[in-house]
């Protein structure tokens, strides 16, 4: 194995898991795979449902600035777990507020009682 395709002190990110981060969140999961010199990076995609490999890409060492890290590939599918039941539980609670919200709006008011 050449020190292109291994963790060195030289580049420590190979070998590693990682979650790209976009506007909408997380977009890609994969793994970097080697440098390639001149602060660029190959990096192996995998497949969202299934997890098999998909694409590779080569990335800048700017672009990767923003990702999340793993050290196992274990440690990056608990971090999407993790971060999806938190989105799902925003998702649930967003829509409980707007539900209550539309409730509200249809209920009658409770009307008030006059005393003579």
């Amino acid at each position: 194995m050449s020190s292109r395709t291994c963790r060195t002190v030289e580049n420590p990110l190979v070998g590693l898991w990682f979650h790209s981060l976009g506007k909408k969140g997380i977009e890609w999961q994969g793994q970097v795979i080697e440098y390639l010199g001149h602060s660029m990076y190959r990096v192996q995609l995998y497949e969202w449902l299934v997890g098999s490999e998909s694409d590779e890409e080569i990335v800048s060492a700017t672009r990767i600035k923003k990702w999340l890290f793993y050290a196992t590939n274990r440690a990056m599918r608990d971090a999407w777990e993790r971060f999806h039941r938190a989105r799902q539980d925003a998702e649930v609670s967003r829509e409980l507020d707007r539900f209550q919200a539309r409730r509200a709006k249809v209920s009658p008011s409770t009307p008030s009682t006059a005393v003579n």
